[in-house]
């Protein structure tokens, strides 16, 4: 398993997307994009440690398209962020164009193309069996993608499967240090788990430099 500290420009993501903001947040890690203790995180949201699971929750798209067949030229063109946007459109739909298993094809083609948000998303999407069959492994690999580019979001959920070896081989203290590097940036959930794993009651990642 590959880390690499978050780097400093993720302080920006996280107002960002703790304002509403970024190309998609998961309320399932949208603790992690805001400094907030556990008792103050979103009721939508919970974590059972012992069982190492998190409630789904569901996607948040922010720029989904409004021209369905534009952003498929552009995402055939090699737009990341447009396949991205079609996985958010097709995944949220409400007026019956929903169609979850081409949306997660959408993401895991932006994750393929390094949008690390749609690595994000194509995670969950195999997490929580939605248009495709359950696959941790596959979840885990992309959360770990995602979290390769420095996404907070992906690392704190790349760190929960690590920590209850769900998709991947359990590594506690690869999972802490991730917890540790996420809660330096921001993270919430993340210092949460970091204070519960560390001897030390504190978090063990490497901060970010300021």
């Amino acid at each position: 398993m590959r880390s690499r500290t978050l780097r400093p420009a993720l302080r920006s993501l996280l107002v960002a997307c703790a304002g509403g903001g970024g190309a998609l947040c998961l309320l399932a890690v949208l603790p992690a994009c805001a400094r907030r203790s556990s008792a103050q995180e979103d009721s939508s949201y919970s974590w059972d440690a012992a069982a190492g699971t998190r409630t789904p929750t569901p996607i948040v798209a922010q720029g989904a398209c409004t021209d369905l067949a534009d952003c498929e030229r552009s995402c055939e063109a090699g737009k990341a962020e447009e396949c991205r946007r079609l996985g958010d459109t097709l995944a949220l739909a409400v007026d019956g164009g929903k169609d979850e298993t081409r949306a997660t094809a959408y993401y895991v083609r932006a994750c393929g193309m390094e949008s690390a948000p749609a690595c994000l998303a194509a995670g969950h999407m195999y997490e929580y069996q939605r248009g495709v069959a359950k696959d941790e492994t596959k979840a885990a690999g992309f959360y770990q993608r995602g979290c390769e580019q420095g996404y907070v979001p992906s690392c704190v959920n790349y760190a929960i499967m690590l920590e209850n070896g769900r998709g991947v081989t359990k590594d506690v203290l690869a999972a802490n240090r991730l917890y540790g590097e996420a809660c330096h940036a921001g993270a919430g959930l993340a210092c949460d788990r970091a204070h519960a794993l560390s001897p030390e009651g504190g978090p063990t990642g490497t901060p970010p430099p300021p």
